[in-house]
């Protein structure tokens, strides 16, 4: 709830049940299908795709992991690929959730290469 200005509402304070920790926007979910904005997100899962594109006047890495549950976009501000990062990577990431377009992304997401999918055949671990 904002107040009228997109404040807070007037008369409450810090014990309002407002700030992020309390509505568990930092305890991270596990699966992209419990994704909605400004949650942390940590699960494992396998990259569908990666390329370079152009974000704004910028060149970006773009990946796009499937971890059983569904699709989120990696979006890594850097003008080169991440080395390891390809289609059937492994890998587990951790970010905030954006939305951009009707589509989930993270920018700049923690992450840890698992190996590939053949190293998982039983899907990601």
């Amino acid at each position: 709830m904002t107040g009228s200005r997109g404040g807070p509402p007037k008369g409450r304070g810090r014990d309002s049940g407002c700030s992020p920790a309390r509505k568990g926007l930092d305890q991270p979910v596990g699966h992209i299908a419990e994704a909605a904005p400004r949650l942390l997100l940590r699960t494992t899962g396998r990259l569908v795709a990666t390329a370079m594109r152009h974000r704004a006047a910028e060149l970006v890495f773009t990946c796009t992991l499937d971890d059983g549950s569904g699709r989120i976009t990696l979006l890594f501000l850097r003008p080169t690929p991440v080395a390891g990062m390809e289609p059937g990577s492994v890998l587990t990431v951790e970010g905030r959730i954006l939305e951009e377009g009707g589509r989930w992304l993270i920018l700049n997401p923690l992450y840890e290469l698992q190996g590939r999918d053949e190293d998982h055949p039983e899907g990601p671990p």
